[in-house]
């Protein structure tokens, strides 16, 4: 216990804290942007998953950051916790923050007097935020180069915006009129799947290093 909670510290002050701040602050200046007062529901679901979402990017790209470094790879390798047991606890203290700061943002649209459903719209926003953070994280853990894990993404979420929705089927972000349960499952489970391969590439590739 007291290794997950020491290992939890580390990367929260060393890795994680610094996307936190950034996701703040991007959502901070959501005003500059967006129109976040007064919203109808369409309309606030249309900020949410155009806006909020990014930041799933963003969190679960920092899960493999401290590994490009060859001295904690072998500081990792020569401790008795397991290096997947390390990744699956960055994973999850990622997933925590991206709940946690979705749900500030929130708050926030409330206190703006926007119309939505919570329980429904948050779903919709972990789905695309962990679809699209997963796609990062899948990317980085075979290329090992962040810059590719964080433009692919982005570049799947920009053309959901231009290219017909037919094209993503039901990998298609948006919602044209209410959020779509099932596609949102689809989603996420699809998500969840490509976070377990990238875990599986990655300790293999930090194990074959040494």
């Amino acid at each position: 216990m007291q290794n997950c909670l020491s290992i939890l510290k580390v990367n929260l002050k060393h890795n994680l804290v610094y996307h936190i701040l950034c996701c703040i602050i991007l959502l901070s200046l959501s005003p500059l942007f967006i129109g976040t007062e007064n919203l109808e529901q369409l309309q606030t679901i249309h900020v949410v998953e155009k806006y909020l979402s990014l930041i799933g990017i963003i969190l679960l790209t920092t899960v493999f950051l401290p590994d490009t470094n060859n001295e904690i790879r072998e500081l990792i390798l020569s401790k008795k916790v397991s290096s997947i047991k390390i990744i699956g606890l960055r994973i999850i203290q990622a997933i925590f923050f991206i709940l946690i700061i979705g749900f500030g943002f929130f708050v926030y649209l409330k206190i703006g007097n926007c119309e939505f459903n919570l329980p429904l719209l948050y779903f919709d926003f972990f789905a695309n935020s962990i679809f699209l953070g997963s796609i990062a994280l899948l990317l980085f853990s075979i290329f090992d180069q962040p810059v590719i894990a964080y433009m692919i993404p982005f570049m799947y979420f920009v053309a959901n915006i231009f290219i017909d929705s037919k094209i993503f089927s039901s990998w298609y972000l948006f919602s044209k009129q209410e959020v779509a349960i099932n596609e949102k499952i689809i989603l996420i489970i699809t998500g969840f799947i490509f976070i377990l391969i990238a875990i599986l590439c990655r300790v293999k590739k930090v194990n074959n290093l040494f």
